[in-house]
């Protein structure tokens, strides 16, 4: 039986969610570009050690990482307090990342890593949850209505020489 674990992590998770992040990024979205250099600069950009560090010390960021037979296969990161041009909240919070390795998608693992992020939205009392998801990303936007999510607007995204329309989505609590 495969036993799945997941684990708010903290400072000596670094590594972890830094590869955790290059990887399953990379997986989602390099196939998009028309240049890998593009690519490596995000994802260097992104998902270093020191970037990573510096969210983990931001008291209103919480990242967990979920495990299958002790081995990471996803992580998620939220941020508390975090309004924006068009998501206006008492108390929102950002859905930054929530990913899982393609190869665990179909072991509901992602499942298990929602409940840890909405147990402590809850927690937090935070009236909204927005994020920001890839328009063309159908799996996850569907994922999202499903979770009662709804589109506000959306955004060009530049990446390297590649824009990317983004959908700002937002979900309400009460």
């Amino acid at each position: 039986m495969d036993l799945i674990k997941i684990k708010q992590a903290d400072k000596n998770d670094l590594e972890v969610l830094a590869l955790l992040g290059r990887i399953t990024w990379k997986e989602t979205f390099a196939s998009l570009f028309r240049r890998k250099e593009d690519v490596a600069n995000y994802i260097d950009n992104n998902f270093s050690i020191s970037i990573i560090k510096s969210f983990l010390k931001n008291p209103n960021a919480c990242f967990w990482i979920a495990y299958l037979n002790e081995f990471p296969v996803g992580y998620a990161k939220i941020e508390m307090h975090v309004d924006s041009n068009l998501v206006k909240g008492k108390n929102a919070c950002k859905l930054h990342n929530f990913y899982v390795l393609n190869d665990f998608h179909s072991m509901k693992i992602g499942l298990q890593l929602w409940n840890k992020i909405l147990e402590k939205v809850k927690e937090q009392k935070c009236d909204k949850m927005w994020l920001s998801v890839l328009h063309t990303n159908d799996k996850a936007i569907q994922f999202y209505k499903e979770n009662n999510f709804y589109r506000v607007s959306d955004f060009n995204f530049e990446i390297g020489t590649d824009s990317f329309l983004m959908n700002i989505m937002v979900r309400e609590f009460k």
